[in-house]
């Protein structure tokens, strides 16, 4: 299974995105494997082969990161942490919606017909 750039796998896993595959490299000679990087710490890895990857689907990536959100009742940071952290790691999702409840003490993120929810704190 060959992977391409913008998809996102698994690599010892952790949730990341596919940058290049291998061919030509800027820097570096022809590379055999993939240049990764992690969603969730921005850490780039090269030279990674095929058969060290896993595809990754959208809800490992939710999973991955939503224990780090922090739901303070201000649902500007909130929404902001989405787009930051989520949905720019998502690929191919549908039915997307995030907010707050009418009293400001939850905050939601759906994907694929899946609730992830957060009290505040």
């Amino acid at each position: 299974m060959a992977f391409t750039p913008g998809q996102s796998i698994m690599y010892n896993s952790i949730c990341c995105t596919i940058i290049k595959t291998p061919g030509k490299r800027l820097f570096s000679q022809d590379s055999n494997g993939y240049l990764i990087r992690e969603n969730k710490s921005g850490l780039i890895h090269d030279d990674i082969l095929e058969a060290d990857l896993m595809t990754c689907n959208n809800l490992q990536i939710c999973n991955e990161v939503w224990d780090d959100f922090i739901y303070t009742g201000n649902n500007k940071d909130a929404s902001k942490w989405i787009i930051d952290n989520l949905i720019k790691s998502l690929l191919n999702s549908n039915g997307l919606e995030w907010g707050h409840n009418d009293d400001n003490t939850e905050y939601f993120f759906i994907i694929d017909g899946t609730t992830f929810r957060k009290n505040k704190t």
